[in-house]
């Protein structure tokens, strides 16, 4: 019984949260019903629970839909929020670094890239990030790097 509740919750949060995405492109909306998600999982268990794999889902579709610096920013909260619960979400972290980098702070940005790679070295996204940071300042030693 408790296995058809978390099912059918993981169900009606990525569907509401689709709705504001496909009609309105409304991320803002998406990003709060995301953190309600995050806030009920949170009085089911704190840390990693089972609503864990549904929340990680809704928050790839909302972020694939994320196209401007704004989206970023609104979505920071959620990105930082799954964080917490699991450090080892590696695209958390990307997506965190991104937010981080477009509301210029580099450092913290940075530090999200060095613990990506750490979690999975092989992957490309944190790296291009890093280096395109790099660019943009002009810092040659942290390019090289």
């Amino acid at each position: 019984m408790f296995s058809n509740s978390i099912a059918a919750i993981n169900l009606y949060y990525i569907t509401s949260i689709q709705t504001h995405l496909k009609h309105r492109h409304d991320v803002e909306g998406a990003s709060n019903k995301l953190l309600k998600y995050i806030e009920f999982s949170k009085k089911i268990s704190n840390g990693k629970n089972r609503l864990l794999s549904g929340i990680y889902d809704a928050t790839k579709l909302v972020e694939s839909k994320a196209s401007t610096k704004e989206d970023y920013l609104i979505l920071e909260k959620v990105f930082k929020a799954l964080v917490d619960i699991d450090p080892s979400l590696y695209e958390a972290r990307v997506w965190l670094a991104k937010s981080y980098y477009y509301k210029k702070q580099n450092y913290n940005s940075l530090l999200q890239i060095d613990k990506a790679i750490e979690i999975s070295p092989v992957q490309d996204k944190p790296y291009r990030l890093g280096l395109k940071m790099a660019h943009e300042q002009g810092d040659e030693k942290l390019f090289s790097f």
